[in-house]
């Protein structure tokens, strides 16, 4: 049995599109997804009665999930304030990762243009590759960044692996297996792995269309200090709800994409995962996991909009 239970409250805002589309085919820069942690059952079980009582005093509460954006604006800025006092109250770290539409975009874009002209320079010349375009969900990378973030947060304060992590998200058909996928890579991870690829190829002197596959070998050495001996005493489950939980985590998420659109569209430079950009917002106090400009910050460095 675990030594540690940890409980974390998620959802998302903003762009969530897959990696062929760009903010000017969406219409949205940035993608958020955020969570409330929780350290103890305890503290957990007294948040969720409370979020509940508040839901109720707002005539909030309904069998589907209600967002932020679909209150009465003369509603909004109340609830919000006196959710931000409960999370605050509620002995609560707030996690999250902040991704933008074109990073997505123009990273998957140059791992395809590096993959065709693997194939290629490995095919015989009387072939000719036909690009093929692999997609990635812009919900699913942020969702992996954001447990990333909450994983390091409670592998600290565990002072080990030996803690258990209940995830509590949004209802979104299809994503709960992409989720899990996502999380099952990175405790999985190999430093010696294989990568499957699949693409066209066009014989040039008999003119047909021939179906070609091969596999791109990684071969990585981690550092000593990255290496996580003894992770697999941690478990996670992930629980999908449309209830009042999720609604707190909406208007996290929320809050956060407002905040970091505006910073962003000033500097899309900045590090959205930065101090600096959340320096505005109501529960900058209590955000955890954050990396600064000098820190290395794995989903940030790949996903770069520079």
């Amino acid at each position: 049995m675990c030594k540690n239970t940890f409980y974390l409250v998620c959802d998302e805002s903003g762009a969530k599109a897959q990696s062929d589309k760009q903010a000017k085919d969406t219409g949205i820069q940035l993608g958020v997804f955020a969570g409330i942690l929780f350290r103890s059952k305890n503290k957990y079980e007294e948040f969720c009665n409370k979020i509940c009582a508040l839901a109720e005093k707002c005539q909030l509460n309904d069998s589907s999930k209600i967002h932020i954006t679909d209150i009465d604006n003369a509603k909004k800025e109340p609830l919000r304030e006196q959710i931000f006092e409960l999370i605050k109250t509620s002995d609560a770290y707030c996690v999250y990762e902040a991704l933008p539409q074109d990073g997505l975009f123009n990273f998957i874009a140059n791992q395809n243009q590096l993959n065709t002209q693997i194939m290629q320079d490995n095919l015989d010349k009387g072939y000719k590759i036909n690009p093929t375009r692999s997609k990635e969900s812009l919900h699913a990378e942020l969702f992996i960044g954001m447990f990333m973030r909450a994983f390091s947060t409670c592998a600290t304060y565990a002072d080990g692996f030996d803690f258990t992590l209940h995830i509590i998200t949004d209802k979104i058909s299809g994503m709960k297996k992409s989720f899990e996928e996502k999380i099952n890579e990175i405790l999985n991870f190999s430093e010696q792995s294989e990568q499957d690829i699949t693409s066209t190829r066009y014989n040039i002197s008999t003119g047909e269309v021939e179906i070609n596959k091969g596999k791109i070998k990684f071969d990585i050495t981690m550092p000593a200090e990255l290496r996580m001996p003894g992770i697999g005493k941690f478990q996670y489950t992930l629980e999908e709800s449309t209830d009042d939980r999720t609604l707190a985590a909406d208007i996290l998420a929320n809050s956060l994409l407002y905040s970091l659109n505006k910073v962003f569209s000033e500097n899309p430079s900045i590090r959205l995962t930065s101090t600096a950009a959340i320096a505005l917002h109501p529960l900058k106090n209590i955000f955890t996991c954050l990396t600064n400009e000098n820190d290395y910050d794995f989903m940030q460095s790949i996903y770069s909009y520079k």
